[in-house]
């Protein structure tokens, strides 16, 4: 079957493939209602080393904070970071459930961590991801001068972008969501009008078969009633006996 034949398909029952379409768009749409929405917001934190003296000192702390920024994003599920979450917000939930709520990533080569955080709403969102920077940044400050001289820190960490309250939810994303039923809907409406464009020829053939094999069985028994009738003819009658 060539394509100008899907095609044609297409078009004889384009009212099947069209009411498929809208049934599975519709499917999508009313489940991304039901979802729960997801609100997302970013913290970004800016790394800076703390020169000490001489004539590359600037440069030095400067790669010093880019190697050290590295290592820090992975802090960000530590119990001290997440208790003092909870406890700045009196958020109603497990350290392990916070957990699963914020991350930290460091973009490559550079001296920045983006702290993001998941709310049920915009407001719970944004609380939680400067927060979350927050809690980082003392998590951080407090491990790198343990053991410094005058426990000094090398490193000063400061908001470089403090987290917008976001405006749309993150998730469900119900345009993606409607993409998707509507080319289901289409894949799902385009296999039915094959199956009903078939549908008709199978029927046909079916019935043809149906009457041809009632002929034969009609030519069958007529047969058997001509040899059955030729039979009582020949046979012989014997006469009485006197």
């Amino acid at each position: 079957m060539t394509i100008y034949e899907y095609f044609a398909i297409l078009k004889r029952h384009w009212l099947l493939l069209l009411a498929t379409m809208l049934v599975v768009a519709g499917a999508a749409f009313g489940a991304t209602m039901l979802m729960p929405k997801v609100y997302t917001a970013t913290t970004v934190q800016f790394v800076r080393g703390v020169p000490g003296t001489g004539g590359s000192a600037e440069y030095q702390a400067a790669q010093f904070a880019t190697s050290r920024a590295k290592s820090y994003s992975v802090l960000i599920n530590n119990a001290d970071v997440l208790s003092g979450i909870i406890n700045d917000l009196k958020l109603d939930m497990s350290p392990v459930e916070l957990a699963t709520r914020i991350s930290a990533d460091n973009p490559v080569d550079t001296v920045l961590i983006n702290v993001t955080a998941r709310g049920q709403s915009p407001d719970e969102a944004q609380a939680i991801s400067v927060a979350a920077a927050d809690n980082l940044a003392r998590l951080i400050m407090r491990l790198e001068s343990a053991g410094t001289s005058g426990n000094k820190s090398p490193i000063d960490i400061q908001t470089g972008v403090r987290a917008p309250k976001p405006t749309a939810p993150s998730s469900p994303r119900l345009m993606l969501n409607l993409g998707v039923g509507i080319l289901l809907g289409f894949a799902l409406g385009a296999i039915a009008a094959l199956i009903a464009d078939n549908r008709p020829a199978r029927s046909s053939v079916v019935f043809a078969e149906s009457r041809q094999g009632l002929h034969h069985r009609r030519r069958s028994l007529r047969h058997r009633r001509r040899r059955a009738a030729a039979a009582d003819v020949e046979t012989p009658v014997d006469d009485p006996v006197i």
